[in-house]
This record gives structure tokens, C-alpha cells and sequence, in this order.
């Protein structure tokens, strides 16, 4: 599930995640997810049911705390320090 390196320093990026693990307890859904949204462009996410497209979306909006990893929305970091 990784985009590509230093997809979280791109430039004009608005929201992006660096190695981001996400679970439910002892769940793992998303493991080291890289991902750059750029800025005034529109983006999709796609997948099968089960895959971890809500648990992401729900980290990006703050109602997830990241396992590990870091969701950097807007110059503004929120990991899982």
C-alpha cells in the first residue's frame, strides 16, 4: 500500500500520510501506508469492500488514531506520539 517515498514532503501537497498503520485493537487494516493528496486536485479512493478505505478516510478526519505513522493535513502533523 505504498505510494511512493517522500510522498508526504511532495511540494502543494494538502494532505498526506507517512508509513501510517492503522488498527482496531489487535487488528491491523492499514500497515505503512504512503500517500500525498495534492493540493487543488480532486482524489479517489477505490477498493474492495474490508480494505481500509473508511479506517483511512477516519484517520485523515481525526477519528482514528494512528498505530503508527503520521497524518500530516494542512502543514499540521497528528501521529501517534
Amino acid at each position: 500500500m505504498k505510494e511512493g517515498d517522500g510522498a508526504a514532503e511532495a511540494a502543494g501537497t494538502r494532505l498526506a500520510a507517512r508509513e501510517l498503520t492503522l488498527a482496531y485493537d489487535d487488528r491491523t487494516v492499514v500497515r505503512e501506508l504512503d500517500l500525498a493528496i495534492p493540493d487543488g486536485r480532486v482524489a479517489v479512493i477505490v477498493g474492495p469492500n474490508a480494505c481500509g478505505k473508511s479506517t483511512t478516510l477516519r484517520a485523515f478526519g481525526r477519528l482514528l488514531k494512528p498505530r503508527a505513522g503520521t497524518v500530516l493535513p494542512t502543514a499540521r502533523s497528528l501521529g501517534s506520539e
